[in-house]
């Protein structure tokens, strides 16, 4: 792509000449190599454009401040264009980068989301086992009074029955004393 002014921002020739300076380690330090060579061109410039014959020299003095001119501008161009293409691919890798920022921090947002799920899992699961035992503890407990009020209960008819087997032998021995009631001490097992 050749330079033209027409297509890009105006830029100072000290900021030009300082920003190329790198790019063009055998261009001198400023572009005063050119003012000879357009200095020759203006002085040949007539006051009046038919009063001056202009000889062989002349012409190729001309020629070769042209020439050195145009080989100026090229390099110029040539280092512009490389300086911009060095910008865009530069931009290009910033946009890439911010690209990839964004999908590390949506990353990280899907990553902490997954996290507080998690966690969330977690405590429900520990309320679930928490809700199990006390269940279990419930049952063990129910079970556990239940067993003393059938012992309790075993118990009230075992007395109940001792009672009516005193109360059977006061009744007997008053009517019958000669009878033998020792087998009422060895009662025999319910079970």
């Amino acid at each position: 792509m050749k330079f033209s002014v027409d297509d890009h921002p105006f830029i100072p020739p000290r900021e030009l000449q300082r920003a190329l300076a790198p790019l063009m380690p055998d261009m001198p330090v400023d572009f005063n190599y050119l003012l000879p060579s357009l200095s020759q061109l203006m002085m040949m410039m007539p006051e009046d454009e038919h009063s001056l014959v202009i000889g062989r020299s002349d012409h190729e003095m001309v020629y070769s401040a042209m020439a050195d001119v145009g080989k100026a501008f090229i390099k110029l161009s040539d280092s512009y264009n490389y300086v911009k293409k060095t910008y865009v691919e530069n931009y290009n890798l910033s946009k890439k980068l911010d690209s990839t920022s964004d999908d590390l921090e949506t990353a990280r947002f899907h990553l902490s989301e997954e996290t507080k799920e998690v966690r969330k899992l977690k405590l429900q699961l520990k309320e679930l086992k928490q809700a199990h035992a006390t269940e279990l503890e419930a049952k063990v407990a129910a079970a556990v009074e239940a067993f003393k009020s059938s012992a309790e209960y075993e118990k009230s008819l075992m007395d109940a029955r001792d009672e009516g087997i005193e109360h059977c032998r006061y009744h007997i021995q008053s009517l019958r004393p000669q009878w033998d009631l020792s087998f009422l001490d060895h009662p025999p097992n319910p079970s």
